[in-house]
């Protein structure tokens, strides 16, 4: 993501010429930048979003889930348990 900020804020460095002749002739703006800038930021929030959803979003409804599970079972087995000791008496 780090990698597209100089292409979403329009930094251009001509690297033919910095091989070459070792003058980089650095700049900002130009006409790439009309195309290239919303497509990068586009990019860059859509990559910031899937992070979000994969590290944080998936994990959290996994737990969830996992405790969900984990009471219904607890219930369960509670009404059992119940059941077991009102046939006993």
């Amino acid at each position: 993501m780090l990698g597209l900020v100089p292409l979403a804020v329009g930094f251009n460095i001509n690297f033919v010429t910095l091989f070459s002749q070792l003058n980089p002739h650095i700049w900002v703006g130009g006409d790439n930048v009309t195309f290239w800038g919303p497509l990068s930021w586009t990019i860059i929030f859509g990559l910031s979003f899937a992070t979000f959803l994969t590290l944080i979003f998936v994990p959290a409804l996994l737990l969830i889930d996992a405790q969900a599970s984990v009471r219904y079972k607890r219930k369960k087995d509670l009404k059992r348990m119940k059941k077991l000791q009102a046939g006993k008496v």
